[in-house]
């Protein structure tokens, strides 16, 4: 379950906004909003009918508050993974389109090169990130899939050393970092979902939710100036070692949230999770 929803997510950032970028390639900026207004329009269109078949709002016996979350066994280990896991990659990634406009990359294989990491992520989710919490527990995928995620974070960093950022080691490196870091992306939040409160599954995964986002605003924020004063290089072995230091956080919390739900397959826990919300 899990993996369908990650894979259907990066599929529509593809659309929304690695291919936005063609749109501003040849209409300007006027060309690129009216295009995602009428993308807008066309989803409420198709959302709509949806509207009769919802039931009237069902009476639960207890309410969802945020204080019983935060009072929930293992949340602070839940919420330093949320916060952690994707800060380095979501850096690097915020990074890499100004880093190919200074070095001459066109504007149409910086969009390019965005649908192929987005495409390869959804992939990723799909061909090792579902079998491996399927087969191996949610626990153990994570320990098996970050090593190699962070490893890969270092892409970056070897191209420019080496001076080989060409349009095919580009596709290809980032192309790999991204396969990895999506099957990766599945196991932490099939972890996080098994690891959600029954009573409150949609209260708890969307303020986890909400931490992943904040971590990716702190990493948008903090990349850019950082690289300006330090240079693109130094930056992206900055980025290479949070990524590590992420990794002993998120290996840690994974192992202490395993012993705090049951570490079973995620799509019936998350089948369990959405007849309760």
């Amino acid at each position: 379950m899990k993996a369908l929803q990650v894979i259907s997510f990066l599929l529509g950032m593809v659309v929304g906004g690695a291919g936005l970028l063609f749109i501003y390639e040849r209409l300007g900026w006027s060309g690129a909003m009216w295009g995602m207004a009428c993308e807008l329009f066309i989803l409420w269109l198709a959302l709509l009918p949806l509207r009769a078949g919802i039931e009237p709002s069902r009476v639960f016996q207890k309410p969802s508050r945020l204080v019983d979350l935060f009072r929930q066994p293992g949340f602070r280990w839940a919420l330093l993974m949320a916060l952690t896991f994707k800060f380095a990659s979501s850096a690097l990634a915020m990074l890499l389109q100004p880093w190919l406009m200074d070095r001459s990359f066109s504007l149409d294989f910086a969009g390019t090169l965005q649908m192929s990491n987005i495409i390869c992520g959804a992939l990723g989710g799909a061909v090792i990130g579902f079998p491996a919490v399927r087969f191996l527990g949610c626990r153990r995928a994570v320990a098996l899939l970050i090593w190699p995620s962070t490893l890969l974070l270092g892409t970056l960093v070897c191209l420019q050393a080496g001076e080989m950022a060409t349009p095919v080691l580009l596709y290809a490196g980032l192309g790999m970092e991204n396969f990895l870091d999506g099957g990766f992306y599945v196991s932490v939040w099939a972890t996080l979902m098994n690891w959600s409160s029954e009573e409150r599954p949609g209260t708890d995964y969307s303020f986890l939710q909400c931490g992943e986002s904040l971590a990716n605003v702190l990493a948008g924020m903090s990349i850019a100036p950082l690289a300006s004063v330090i240079g693109y290089s130094r930056t992206f072995l900055v980025a290479w070692i949070a990524g590590a230091f992420a990794l002993l956080l998120v290996v840690t919390a994974a192992r202490k949230l395993a012993g705090l739900c049951e570490d079973t397959e995620p799509s019936k826990q998350s089948f369990k999770h959405l007849r309760h919300s």
